[in-house]
């Protein structure tokens, strides 16, 4: 593909966080994984005249069926889900946008490519028990990121959130916690952001076990730093010599401390999820759920869990029930009371007519 002018390579790297765009090529405007090891995955080869739709729906047709770069990674499947490729697609239509108001371009050919179809994985979660049982079996074996594992289980922050953490983040005063950063691995290279949204910036109540486990860490970093002569760094979670680790241990270390717990594997992420889920099981209102982990809208947070919590459809169900059924039956209480009182006032003059009738005589 042809060079962009620098001042618009700029404004295009711009457009979406690093974590979206794996690199940027000088000598192209498409990231580099639109140069995949496939036939089918190479975008790149194209000139940006070349580039239509059939070309590009087949690009996505192949990211759907081997799009991963490193299939074997904890067990991955070389196929990438369909928000990936929407996600790639929507950077790839930004990018193109911005190449036609360059004038190189006088259609976006991502306008009338077909998409993948918007699909909504099941959640895999933890339930309460499970994550009592996950923080019971870490406290009782002294893991060393115990505060990281309660943080995202009672915070649902993200991977990359937790990684960048930083102690003046953490407010013991007010039991709080503000997420302002984010730390990722991209291609090798540690990638320091704020958070992509305005909802990602937060602060975040937390509860005294956790805020507990964050000043026990904060005193034997503390300790270690006084032993060592020095402290490399000002996260929160670091190595136990105070260097910084690869965001993505923490993956590993997650995997390691759910196989001690007897627990079935699930995702870091799915740490967030359940959560959120158990969260809002629980009655926490999805107002409050939703500025807590981050979202933009309380809608999107319902819609993302709703099927992920059956208990909480069940407790609507009975909640309306026992309602309505307190209301019925008060409803035949005050109807009982309406027509014994209306009998007793047809007794009553029966009564007064007997009396006055040799009256009347």
């Amino acid at each position: 593909m042809r060079d962009a002018p620098n001042s618009s390579s700029r404004r295009f790297s711009s457009i979406a966080k690093s974590s979206s765009l794996t690199s940027f090529k000088s000598v192209e405007i498409l990231p580099h994984w639109f140069d995949g090891p496939l036939d089918h995955q190479r975008l790149g080869k194209f000139t940006l005249r070349e580039l239509n739709p059939q070309n590009i729906a087949a690009f996505y047709a192949g990211l759907l069926a081997c799009g991963r770069i490193h299939s074997t990674y904890w067990g991955a499947t070389p196929q990438l889900s369909n928000k990936y490729v929407r996600n790639i697609a929507g950077t790839l239509r930004r990018a193109l946008e911005d190449v036609k108001s360059w004038g190189l371009l006088p259609d976006n050919p991502c306008s009338t490519a077909k998409l993948p179809k918007r699909v909504k994985p099941e959640l895999k979660t933890l339930g309460g028990d499970e994550i009592a049982q996950f923080i019971h079996a870490a406290t009782q074996r002294q893991d060393p990121n115990l505060a990281l594992w309660l943080l995202v289980f009672t915070t649902g922050m993200r991977r990359g959130e937790l990684a960048g953490l930083r102690w003046r983040d953490v407010d013991f005063l007010t039991g709080s916690v503000t997420v302002a950063q984010t730390r990722t691995m991209i291609n090798g290279e540690t990638i320091i952001e704020t958070p992509k949204t305005k909802a990602g910036y937060r602060t975040i109540a937390l509860d005294t076990l956790t805020i507990d486990a964050l000043a026990k860490l904060k005193d034997a970093q503390e300790q270690a730093a006084t032993m060592l002569g020095y402290w490399s760094s000002e996260l929160v979670f670091t190595d136990l010599d105070g260097h910084i680790p690869n965001p993505n241990r923490l993956l590993k270390g997650f995997r390691h401390a759910l196989d001690l717990a007897g627990l079935p594997k699930i995702r870091l992420h799915d740490a967030r999820h359940s959560y959120a889920a158990y969260a809002l099981e629980q009655g926490v209102s999805v107002h409050i759920v939703s500025p807590r982990i981050g979202h933009a809208s309380p809608s999107f947070t319902w819609d993302t869990y709703a099927k992920s919590i059956p208990a909480s459809d069940r407790h609507a169900a009975k909640t309306v029930e026992d309602a309505l059924g307190k209301l019925i039956s008060e409803q035949g209480t005050r109807k009982g009371r309406e027509v014994a009182k209306k009998d007793a006032k047809i007794v009553g003059r029966g009564e007064q007519d007997q009396l006055l009738k040799p009256l009347k005589g």
